[in-house]
């Protein structure tokens, strides 16, 4: 070889395995309310949104949007 070592190949999970530690990654999902935008896009298809405006400084704008 050339000086280098190879590491070893990572080793794969089987779909039928269940160990506690993956028991202990899953989070049960707790269901958010619908922002006014995602409501709006429900009621109505095809909606055009138009830039009005757009303040405050480059890392964090504010825009001001209207529907058509």
């Amino acid at each position: 070889m050339n000086g280098y070592s190879r590491k070893s190949p990572a080793k794969r999970r089987y779909e039928g395995s269940n160990t506690s530690k993956e028991t202990k990654n899953v989070k049960e999902r707790i269901p958010q309310p619908k922002n006014t935008v995602a409501m709006l896009n429900e009621l109505r298809h095809g909606l055009i949104y138009k830039l009005d405006s757009q303040s405050g400084p480059v890392h964090a704008p504010l825009f001001t949007i209207s529907v058509e």
